[in-house]
């Protein structure tokens, strides 16, 4: 007999635990069936480079749940300093606004979504030179945005961008440095050796540009030095550079060559 109460019991308390869950998850389901929050978010760098032109960050919102058909809004503002100090006491950060010229926000920052839209963007652009001023200063400096204000619910672990600008100072450089070996010989037929000289610039361009290749003694003398051998310059009458020692990049490449045309008769040779 106390067998069977006990089965009836413990069938009585599973049954009862079932319903409950069962109410919670639809209850769960309910309260999230829209949920806003930032594709990409949390501290995001985005490099920027020093070229005379600005940068551009494109932050977007998805729209998830099992109600994706819903018409909703909600804003993206930038933090204000009292804002960002209670995030930063409440997450163990020290994030510093940058000034407000050092960025542009592109639309309204209203963000209306349609039964058909699954996602939003908004482009900021980021003022490279007063970008490069602020970071010229102590601090950890971000621009700091939250997803805010919508009826439906906005994920909390997404909600924050913090976008956090590196300026970068392109640079041009020769494809392969150090000591290369070209073999010129008696035995040649011809009197003017044409060598490729490659280089290459280290960001996408965008830009038609020339830099120009001067040779420097002083250079190949600290090169001697440090490697502990005795290479000596070619005399000018032995060598030209074509383009006049212009190296011109042409928009979207990021490869140039210059060509260094070498006088056979014109070297010497020691033993």
């Amino acid at each position: 007999m106390k067998n069977k109460l006990l089965t009836i019991a413990l069938t009585a308390a599973c049954c009862l635990t079932y319903i409950a869950c069962d109410d919670n998850k639809d209850e769960f389901l309910d309260e999230f069936s829209t949920i806003l929050s930032f594709r990409n978010c949390d501290e995001i760098e985005v490099e920027v480079y020093n070229t005379g032109e600005n940068g551009e960050y494109q932050l977007i919102v998805n729209k998830s749940g099992t109600q994706l058909g819903t018409v909703t809004r909600a804003s993206i503002d930038v933090m204000d300093k009292a804002l960002l100090e209670i995030y930063n006491e409440q997450n163990g950060k020290d994030y510093q606004l940058y000034p407000e010229d050092c960025y542009v926000f592109n639309g309204d920052k209203q963000i209306e979504f349609g039964p058909n839209d699954t996602y939003q963007t908004r482009s900021v652009t980021l003022i490279t030179d007063k970008i490069l001023e602020s970071n010229q200063q102590e601090g950890n400096f971000v621009i700091p945005f939250i997803l805010q204000n919508s009826a439906d619910s906005i994920n909390a672990e997404r909600k924050y961008v913090f976008l956090k600008p590196a300026v970068i100072v392109p640079n041009v450089a020769f494809e392969k440095t150090g000591y290369n070996l070209n073999i010129i010989s008696d035995a040649m037929d011809a009197n003017e050796i044409e060598l490729n000289l490659p280089a290459v610039f280290s960001v996408d361009n965008k830009w038609n540009f020339s830099c120009t290749l001067e040779p420097d003694e002083s250079l190949l003398t600290e090169y001697n030095e440090k490697n502990g051998v005795d290479y000596t310059m070619l005399s000018e009458e032995a060598y030209t550079l074509s383009n006049e020692g212009k190296i011109l990049f042409t928009a979207g490449s990021k490869s140039a060559s210059l060509t260094v045309t070498v006088k056979r008769n014109k070297l010497s040779y020691e033993l």
